[in-house]
């Protein structure tokens, strides 16, 4: 993903939706986050929301993409999906951050 220089309007209307989420910047890259503070592990996610197709070509590469799953009262609350199948288009979704300043680190231009 490319790195977000401004802090996303979504992020903020995410971070006001869906308890425990808050906008940061990452360490490495220096790019707008969304945190997830709310579960008992951590989660970083870029601050977009992708639709189900998006989802779907993330969950085909090896991506597990965590839905935004809307609550009564118009809360909202992040669930991990687990199967293609559970997919709905009614839902927007977030991926995992995927630094790519890490990526850079790893990658080595050296032939073995």
């Amino acid at each position: 993903m490319a790195t977000v220089l401004a802090k996303p309007s979504s992020a903020t209307r995410l971070c006001t939706l869906c308890a425990g989420l808050k906008t940061r910047r990452c360490g490495t890259c220096k790019g707008w986050v969304l945190e997830d503070t709310g579960s008992p592990v951590t989660a970083v996610y870029d601050p977009v929301e992708y639709s189900q197709k998006h989802a779907l070509d993330a969950f085909i590469a090896g991506i597990r993409p965590t839905r935004i799953q809307p609550l009564t009262g118009g809360m909202s609350t992040l669930m991990t999906v687990w199967t293609p199948a559970a997919l709905t288009a009614d839902c927007r979704y977030l991926l995992p951050h995927e630094c790519a300043a890490e990526r850079a680190e790893t990658t080595s231009s050296d032939p073995e």
